[in-house]
């Protein structure tokens, strides 16, 4: 339900914002491109959308990686979709090569989205796109170790040298890769880029080797020398 309340979301606000492209408009159709194997998820929405604004939603599966350099090539040419699927990481260079259009959303349905995860598709205070889903990490213990998670990451570091004093592991965590480690970073006051006057990011104030950065990556670091 979840799936295709969200997916309703996307087609609807792309209609009422009127960025559907003119030539979707002219011909009573809207592209769609979707993951492979995902547009079942999308089908009721489709379904709803087709009823409720006149027009045909075609829908076409092709890896969500590969959108957007198959768009490089298709938009040019007029045949490229009205709404596709990207990940947030590529929407700078979507944005900054004309490939995308503003995306304009009450501010109600934009808060219906964690701050993050909406924050994710905007480029100076410009929203491009809404979420469709969001990854986090998850922590899977063993009970006959432990009875229940540790409540800090300063617990997690003692509970793993006890073990490795008797030749055993403690926490196994890719704490090398920032993606994984931004948990103890940003907590403790740590960032990647600091913001510019207009919301965006500001290339020049990289915050990793500030006092919080440095403090949230000690942890970490401590636990991967283990």
């Amino acid at each position: 339900m979840k799936k295709n309340t969200l997916a309703a979301l996307i087609l609807t606000t792309l209609a009422a914002g009127q960025l559907v492209s003119l030539q979707a408009q002219a011909a009573g159709q809207l592209n769609v491109w979707e993951d492979i194997k995902k547009s079942d998820g999308i089908k009721a929405a489709v379904s709803d959308f087709e009823k409720q604004y006149d027009v045909k939603v075609s829908v076409q599966e092709m890896p969500y990686a590969q959108q957007l350099e198959k768009l490089r090539l298709d938009g040019p040419a007029g045949i490229g979709p009205d709404v596709l699927v990207i990940p947030n990481d590529q929407l700078g260079g979507a944005v900054v090569q004309g490939l995308l259009s503003p995306l304009k959303l009450e501010q109600a349905k934009q808060e219906a989205f964690t701050p993050a995860s909406i924050g994710a598709f905007r480029l100076d205070n410009v929203l491009y796109g809404v979420p469709k889903a969001v990854e986090t990490l998850v922590l899977i213990y063993n009970k006959d170790l432990i009875d229940k998670p540790l409540d800090s990451l300063q617990a997690w570091y003692d509970f793993s040298k006890a073990q490795r004093a008797q030749n055993k592991y403690g926490l196994l965590a890719k704490f090398d890769q920032i993606y994984y480690s931004w948990g103890a970073i940003g907590p403790m006051g740590g960032y990647i880029f600091g913001k510019n006057a207009n919301g965006g990011f500001n290339p020049q104030d990289v915050g990793l080797n500030k006092p919080g950065g440095r403090r949230g990556g000690d942890l970490p670091e401590k636990i991967l020398q283990r």
